[in-house]
């Protein structure tokens, strides 16, 4: 439960918007900043996924090009030298 000094904020997706869900945040947190749905340019998270979707795609693409160069078993120690 979250005292007066918290607002919790969310954006109006129907899973946030139905009367369960509602009455539970009232309960929970009497304090809701309401967002607007889909709105990218007022929810700076989403500006994150792009970067990280472009870092991942370039590691991807080295790793396909690197995958050309030698063997299974030496690609396999790459992958799990880096994943660990």
């Amino acid at each position: 439960v979250l005292d007066n000094n918290w607002t919790f904020q969310q954006n109006n997706d129907p899973k946030h918007t139905a009367k369960a869900t509602k009455a539970l945040l009232q309960a929970q947190c009497p304090k809701v900043l309401n967002w607007p749905s889909r709105s990218p340019d007022l929810n700076p998270i989403e500006n994150l996924w792009a970067i990280m979707m472009n870092r991942v795609e370039k590691k991807v693409n080295f790793l396909v090009q690197a995958k050309e160069t030698m063997s299974n078993d030496h690609f396999v120690s790459i992958i799990k030298e880096k994943w660990y």
